[in-house]
């Protein structure tokens, strides 16, 4: 997508609340906000600066657990 000449707001925006809507699930996810179903992924680099740094994840929260992601990517292996 940024190769298409998408801004990092533009491609974050696309993966969350324009994918939720859509998929017709806007009421439900693709906004934090309560009452809303939430997994996520915490970043430790800013991808606004760079929408590459969506692959520096810290954490990662699965149904309420909190994942470590290298911990994840071992288990795989």
């Amino acid at each position: 997508m940024k190769q298409a000449g998408l801004s990092p707001l533009e491609v974050l925006r696309s993966a969350t609340s324009n994918g939720a809507q859509a998929l017709h699930l806007a009421k439900d996810v693709g906004t934090i906000a309560p009452g809303r179903l939430a997994d996520l992924v915490i970043l430790d680099a800013d991808p606004l600066a760079d929408i590459g740094n969506l692959s520096h994840a810290y954490r990662v929260i699965k149904n309420g657990t909190v994942f470590d992601p290298r911990e994840l990517i071992d288990s795989i292996r």
